[in-house]
């Protein structure tokens, strides 16, 4: 009888890691996702700021310099 309640006691046990396991591996994926979503955003914005540089910098050797005077 003890033997049989502590293999009842092990696989419940064992069937507690492994929910335990599942759970945290699928917080870890969501929290990958995201972070991958933010550095698209990120790269997305920084790609949009290096065209506008480069287009600023391509009207300022075609068009020379330009001062505004109030």
């Amino acid at each position: 009888m003890k033997t049989r309640a502590k293999s009842k006691f092990r696989r419940t046990a064992e069937v507690a890691v492994l929910l335990s396991v599942t759970a945290v591996s699928a917080v870890l994926f969501r929290h990958h996702q995201a972070a991958d979503k933010v550095d698209e955003a990120a790269l997305k914005k920084t790609e949009a700021m290096v065209q506008g540089v480069a287009e600023r910098s391509e009207d300022l050797v075609k068009n020379g310099p330009k001062y505004f005077v109030d």
